[in-house]
């Protein structure tokens, strides 16, 4: 009898995949998860290692090559507080990626935020885009639209991938029109 109620519930019995629909967590962006697309946050294949080793300040390579991981977030802001200018942007940019892998996504874009003021203009591209990231895994899809947008203006660097954000923010917001001009835009080169 439990065996035919679980069947009627959609739970398979034994190994193999499930038939029950999957909830999204709270917080999570998911683009297309009404249409039948994977539900899964935007850059589902960054891993924290990847993410957190990308940093290149010297202080701020050195805390990422001797704490662990899950004791990081200390030294970082401790570091952040303590620079100024370059090491400082680095040290709160390490710090938003280390938010961003663990799925803290508003306290990511508030230290991505922080960095993007102090890094030199060059730089800046890079911290508004992972700006923008943090926004649409937070499930803000206008304040990461903005994001990638700034960040596009700003730099060759993430242009591409940048636009490529804020079209996937207006299809969030029911816009795909504009979401294909600014991938037809992407694709021309403008």
């Amino acid at each position: 009898r439990t065996r035919s109620r679980r069947r009627s519930a959609g739970v398979r019995d034994g190994p193999g995949p499930t038939t029950r629909p999957v909830r999204l967590r709270r917080g999570r962006f998911s683009f297309g998860a009404d249409r039948g697309y994977p539900a899964a946050p935007m850059p589902a294949f960054l891993t924290s290692a990847a993410i957190l080793l990308a940093a290149t300040a010297g202080p701020v390579q050195r805390l990422l090559e001797t704490v662990p991981a899950d004791s990081l977030a200390r030294p970082l802001a401790r570091l952040e507080a303590a620079q100024r200018g370059p090491v400082a942007a680095e040290a709160a940019l390490a710090l938003g990626r280390l938010h961003y892998a663990r799925g803290e996504y508003r306290q990511a874009a508030a230290a991505f935020a922080r960095a993007t003021p102090r890094f030199d203009p060059a730089r800046r591209a890079e911290a508004r885009y992972w700006t923008g990231l943090a926004w649409l895994g937070a499930g803000e899809p206008a304040a990461a639209r903005a994001a990638f947008e700034e960040a596009a203006r700003g730099g060759a660097a993430r242009r591409a991938e940048a636009l490529l954000g804020a079209a996937w923010c207006w299809e969030a917001a029911g816009r795909p029109e504009r979401a294909l001009e600014t991938l037809q835009s992407l694709l021309a080169g403008e």
